[in-house]
């Protein structure tokens, strides 16, 4: 986190603000967030660009691919697409006992999980 901070506001003062940030954690934060943690709303606008623009290109790139499974067969189903080489597959059952297989991507945000789930 800190490498990618200091790569688009080099030597600025609110870097120290995201020491103990992991890079789960800023790919989370809102633009609101930003500006509390930043104190500064020149940069939490850069930061926010640069976030907006790196889950555009992961998501352009490889997305969230969704395969729907019975829930009784969940440990035994078979993802119906291929996976690209750093998917994560990540399975969910809902109240109704249908289940989900989500193949995604490292990068993905949690906002785009939820959305595939809804």
């Amino acid at each position: 986190v800190h490498e990618f901070l200091e790569s688009i506001l080099p030597g600025h003062p609110c870097l120290n603000r995201f020491t103990y940030t992991s890079g789960f954690v800023l790919g989370s934060l809102d633009k609101e967030d930003l500006r509390r943690q930043t104190q500064d709303d020149e940069a939490a606008h850069v930061i926010w660009a640069q976030l907006e623009a790196r889950r555009d290109c992961s998501v352009a790139s490889t997305g969230p691919q969704r395969v729907k499974a019975p829930a009784s067969n969940l440990s035994s189903a078979a993802p119906t697409t291929e996976q690209p080489s750093d998917a994560i597959t990540v399975y969910v059952r809902t109240h109704g006992e249908t289940a989900f297989e989500l193949h995604v991507s490292a990068s993905d945000s949690v906002a785009s999980l939820k959305e595939l789930v809804a």
